[in-house]
């Protein structure tokens, strides 16, 4: 792993806030449903949850839309 070697406590206190920065708000953790531990403290995880499943449900519609629209167009080129 890489180690870096500080000078000063306030380099060290900057790459720790910065760590700290990144875990809370960039990281998506999978015991958390993959929301970031800011979003869980401020109240959006069911928010961002719910969105997700709207998104899923409209995305199988369309791909479902589309596989029936596909088939139906093979059969229609297929048929005499």
């Amino acid at each position: 792993v890489d180690q870096v070697p500080y000078e000063v406590p306030s380099e060290l206190e900057v790459a720790i806030a910065g760590f700290v920065d990144h875990y809370d708000n960039r990281r998506y953790h999978k015991a958390l449903s993959n929301v970031t531990p800011d979003d869980v403290l401020n109240g959006r995880r069911e928010e961002i949850l719910i969105k997700r499943r709207e998104v899923k449900a409209q995305t199988l519609a369309q791909r479902k839309r589309y596989n029936r629209l596909l088939r139906e167009s093979q059969n229609a080129a297929i048929s005499p």
